[in-house]
């Protein structure tokens, strides 16, 4: 809603958060500490009202984990543990996650939030290049097709770009649909939102907003 969730650092912990931002105060909107940990380099994603989720940065080099923090009963429990390239970007409108990791034998794979795996593609890509959209996955995917995990850490670090088709999944039946391919100008894709019968994404070869008629 009106509500943001953040960490900061204070005392040599993080602290975790909460700003609402329909209440003022003499010092700036009126903020709430929930809980502090012992974390570092760690970010959040607010999934559900009463859940958020820690993850580390990803990288094919270091085991990365996935905590849910339950806001109610300020309970931290472990969701997804020391995976090599665990990366897994969380859609709050679907509660569910799409996630890549070494273990996913070429495929990206849609996780709820118990961890649990309840669809996987026929294809392999980043979480940033993919979102769901009702019943169905929408994916950039690198043409020729990524081979190899390790091309995590120098996708992130901007080492080399790709030549993106745009796929359609639907989740129900499995069944992938090519829905853009052989654009006149290099579309490198990431962060994919799905806005009723348009899907948007940024384009990094020239940083700026695209839109694709569903």
């Amino acid at each position: 809603d009106s509500r943001i969730a953040y960490l900061e650092e204070a005392g040599g912990k993080i602290n975790l958060g909460i700003m609402d931002l329909t209440k003022q105060t003499k010092a700036g909107f009126a903020r709430t500490t929930l809980d502090s940990f012992a974390l570092h380099d760690v970010r959040i994603s607010w999934v559900s009202p009463d859940t958020i989720l820690f993850h580390e940065k990803p990288s094919a080099r270091v085991p990365g984990s996935i905590w849910k923090y339950t806001i109610s009963s300020k309970r931290l429990d472990p969701l997804i543990m020391e995976r090599s390239s665990l990366w897994v970007r969380w859609d709050k409108t679907a509660s569910s996650g799409i996630m890549f990791s070494d273990k996913a034998q070429n495929r990206i794979e849609v996780v709820d939030l118990r961890g649990v795996i309840i669809n996987a593609s026929p294809f392999l890509t980043f979480p940033d290049k993919c979102a769901i959209g009702g019943n169905a996955l929408y994916c950039a995917v690198p043409q020729p097709p990524l081979s190899n995990e390790k091309f995590l850490d120098a996708y992130l670090k901007r080492s080399f770009y790709t030549d993106d088709f745009i796929y359609k999944l639907e989740l129900n039946s499995g069944r992938p649909t090519l829905i853009f391919s052989n654009s006149p100008v290099k579309i490198d894709a990431k962060n994919l939102r799905v806005d009723g019968q348009k899907l948007y994404f940024i384009n990094r070869y020239d940083k700026k907003l695209y839109q694709l008629s569903l």
